[in-house]
């Protein structure tokens, strides 16, 4: 058993000083105490301990798209230029790319992943990389009704491949989701679950005015053009969703004030999930944290997929953060980047937390300014467990 200690030692309340960790050799947490000058073989570090990031929202699925994808292409633009490099990509680059994404995301400080999936394709080789845990949420898209019931029938099938307890069925954002799929996915709640919300201006344009370049999207993929009963895109997609239901709000970037407020209001189980440096690559811009005030104890972090990303490294997603709002506290940051992740996924009594017999991993952060605790350029994180 190891005796750990350094300048602060993060708890959800407050950073700690002047206490020490027991750990196991397998990571297993067996007690933080207060130092009190008669503990032997004490190994000192300079920073800040913390636990593994909890990563939110990615998508591993689009892990072989890593820097092949233009900045600033917008919504509609991004999802079809998705479209066509996945024809240019091989089954086996997508597994290795898998395989060095999970490798990435562990060894940088990760230790859960909230991962969207329209395939099974991640199946495999996150059973071979289980010492990262990962909930898979099954993404259904669809805007023809009569298909409804089996697309669902579909999701349900691919829940199968992945471990049980470890998937749930989730809807990909309202712009991709006729109201009939919507409410045969709510009739089977409650379940932990995600959806892109009012990610781009577009989303508003489309449901609001019922114009912009979703209209053209639609024309090139061959879809009709969805005829919405609702004037706002989240009345669309939550309309008969249970107000108790863990649901992850994924990006918000385009949302309102008063209706991220309403959402945090009627949906008390709701995280909001913000993943800055994809809003750059795809949209050339942050997310507006003071429309989140009165949501703020229910932010946590993301690094969405490496095709809008250049890695899937969380210290990345803070130092972004904390470089445009430096008035945001480095406890703050963590927080947001460990226990409310893992709270979003329903795993705040392993993750998140220096708990007794908890395994939450063990990251330092270093090359912090010791007096402000202001992150700089030689900010680094190293993984101790």
């Amino acid at each position: 058993m190891d005796r750990i200690t350094a300048d602060f030692i993060y708890s959800p309340g407050f950073l700690l000083r002047e206490h020490y960790m027991e750990v196991e050799e397998d990571g297993t947490i067996v007690a933080l105490r207060p130092l009190d000058g008669t503990e032997k073989r004490l190994i000192r570090y300079e920073g800040v301990l913390f636990p593994g990031f909890v990563n939110a929202h990615c998508h591993l699925e689009l892990s072989a798209f890593r820097g092949k994808l233009k900045t600033g292409l917008g919504m509609t633009a991004f999802a079809q230029a998705i479209v066509q490099e996945r024809k240019t990509i091989s089954e086996e680059a997508h597994q290795y790319a898998i395989y060095d994404a999970l490798r990435e995301a562990f060894f940088t400080g990760t230790v859960a992943i909230g991962d969207i999936c329209n395939t099974d394709i991640t199946a495999a080789a996150k059973k071979d990389f289980s010492k990262l845990f990962t909930h898979s949420f099954i993404e259904l898209i669809g805007l023809d009704a009569t298909k409804a019931e089996g697309i669902v029938e579909k999701g349900e099938a691919l829940v199968l491949a992945f471990e049980e307890g470890k998937s749930s069925l989730c809807l990909h954002a309202p712009y991709s989701v006729s109201a009939e799929l919507r409410d045969r996915v709510y009739d089977k709640s409650p379940f932990l679950t995600s959806v892109h919300l009012l990610e781009s201006q577009a989303e508003r344009d489309l449901f609001e005015r019922g114009e912009g370049d979703f209209i053209p999207f639609y024309e090139a993929i061959q879809v009709p053009l969805p005829q919405f009963s609702q004037a706002f895109s989240h009345q669309h997609i939550l309309e008969n969703l249970p107000k108790d239901i863990p649901i992850l709000f994924v990006h918000c970037l385009e949302a309102r004030r008063e209706e991220i407020e309403l959402l945090g209001t009627t949906f008390p189980q709701a995280y909001f999930c913000l993943c800055p440096k994809s809003n750059v690559y795809i949209h050339d811009k942050m997310p507006d944290l003071s429309r989140f005030e009165s949501v703020k104890d229910r932010i946590c972090l993301g690094t969405d997929s490496l095709a809008s990303n250049s890695s899937l490294r969380m210290i990345e997603e803070i130092q972004l953060l904390a470089k445009h709002y430096p008035e945001l506290e480095l406890h703050t940051l963590l927080k947001w980047g460990t226990t409310h992740g893992a709270m979003a996924l329903g795993k705040g009594k392993d993750f998140g937390a220096f708990a007794p017999e908890s395994k939450p991993g063990v990251n330092l952060l270093a090359g912090i300014d010791q007096e402000s605790l202001a992150l700089g350029a030689d900010t680094r994180v190293s993984k101790l467990y």
